[in-house]
């Protein structure tokens, strides 16, 4: 299948585009953004450290990291029951940290004992041997703890048996679908390292308007607690993408504002399935998007806090068009 890379700044409208794509009937929607690829101890820093950035204990890390970032990504039904809601709420008013991606829906690879089994049926084509013993950055108090022997290898074939593992936990919904999508927003921070991980990918960065943007991830509690601190996290995105977007060719990527969607669904949905090779069907007009919100950030934020947010982001906001 052709993967579809959704991104964006977070409350962008990855999650309304993915959605919306997702009622394609060639399209298989990865329920939720699955952090599984971007993340810190995802698949970019697993094929990274299998060949650019190889050292026997980097690997060896990097091999760790994967496979508990992928255990962490199930929430079992114990995770979400009542009492333990209520904990994660109870951790947050104290400003604690809850349990990690403990809100990801990781239902797509199935059951969470079939998942890790293909995930070490991928780690074992990478590993060359198990020894039994730590290095001075090995996990510290691990049970039969075990350093993964590993050899370099070319980034290309690390990446490539990546994407059959991923095609692989992905077949049992396939059906009649040509294309899956996800929609973890700072994918529009690798571009490039998503285009060599897969090479029949396409990239999407939707945007909306920055003083949106900002107005948004304060009502979240990852979002930050002051406009002007999260406005310059905001432009830091929005900047480091009009970077990265020069070394790009056309065919791999391209920029949607949610407002236009909005307010020219059928014509820019078109114009979208065109690029990514799919034929347009209207089913994808399901999801209204009479509701964007824009312009929220006018009534959201005060006086003071719009002036931070204008001072930070103006130069970002022109640029973006707005």
């Amino acid at each position: 299948m052709r993967p579809v890379f959704v991104g964006g700044t977070g409350r962008s409208g990855t999650t309304v585009l993915k959605s919306i794509l997702d009622c394609h009937p060639r399209v298989l929607g990865v329920p939720h953004e699955m952090r599984l690829i971007v993340d810190p101890g995802g698949a970019l820093d697993l094929i990274d450290a299998l060949s650019h950035r190889w050292s026997p204990y980097s690997a060896d890390l990097a091999i760790h990291r994967f496979r508990d970032l992928c255990a962490d990504l199930f929430s079992t039904p114990l995770t979400r029951s009542l009492p333990l809601r209520a904990a994660r709420v109870a951790l947050r008013r104290i400003g604690a940290s809850a349990w990690r991606y403990h809100t990801v829906d990781a239902s797509a690879f199935g059951s969470k004992a079939e998942f890790l089994a293909a995930v070490d049926r991928f780690l074992d084509t990478l590993i060359d041997h198990r020894t039994r013993g730590s290095w001075l950055g090995s996990r510290p108090f691990s049970p039969r703890s075990v350093i993964h022997e590993t050899t370099p290898r070319r980034h290309a074939d690390v990446a490539e048996a990546f994407g059959r593992f991923f095609d692989d936990v992905l077949s049992s919904r396939r059906g009649p679908c040509t294309h899956w999508v996800e929609d973890t927003p700072f994918n529009v921070s690798h571009p490039e390292e998503l285009r060599a991980a897969f090479p029949q990918s396409k990239l999407i960065h939707i945007f909306r308007d920055p003083r949106d943007v900002v107005a948004s991830h304060l009502t979240k509690a990852w979002g930050g607690d002051g406009a002007e601190s999260v406005a310059r996290r905001v432009r830091a995105v929005l900047e480091r993408w009009l970077v990265l977007r020069e070394t790009l060719p056309d065919d791999f990527y391209v920029e949607l504002p949610l407002e236009r969607i909005a307010t020219a669904q059928r014509a820019e949905l078109e114009a979208l399935c065109g690029f990514l090779d799919l034929d347009y069907d209207s089913a994808l007009e399901r999801i209204s998007l009479d509701k964007v919100n824009a312009g929220r950030w006018q009534s959201e934020l005060n006086d003071a806090e719009q002036s931070a947010v204008i001072r930070v982001l103006g130069d970002t906001i022109q640029k973006y068009g707005y």
